[in-house]
């Protein structure tokens, strides 16, 4: 990707942040704290993504988990090398997912996305030494 396209892609996800949290501010939904922390996880901000993904599940519990929740959640854990919580949200995948891997989220059905969250939180454990 050319530096004026990854230009282009920041500029586009700050500004849909913007939109994002404008929308919130007027009504807060499941959905909306979902897609605003895949953003805020695809800038690197995963400690506000796991903040948002926890608010988005304690507002849908009941659909959470067929919102594709839990994998972005393990995925922002893992990235902060939280081994307990991304197990744990690993934990509430369904035997059958399987995944393209969007938004930064691994891809895979359920034990290849298993593999990928242990192989980031091992690359976050290295990183802190």
């Amino acid at each position: 990707m050319a530096l004026d396209d990854l230009d282009m892609a920041m500029a586009l996800k700050d500004k849909a942040l913007d939109d994002l949290n404008a929308a919130m501010a007027l009504k807060s939904t499941a959905v909306g704290y979902l897609a605003r922390g895949n953003i805020l996880a695809s800038l690197g901000r995963h400690q506000d993504a796991v903040d948002d993904f926890a608010k988005g599940q304690a507002m849908n519990p009941e659909n959470w988990d067929h919102m594709w929740g839990p994998l972005y959640q393990a995925s922002s854990h893992a990235y902060l090398g939280h081994e307990q919580e991304a197990l744990a949200a690993c934990d509430r995948l369904f035997e059958d997912h399987w995944t393209p891997g969007r938004c930064g989220a691994p891809g895979g059905d359920k034990q290849e996305v298993i593999a990928e969250i242990r192989r980031r939180l091992a690359e976050a454990r290295n990183a802190k030494g």
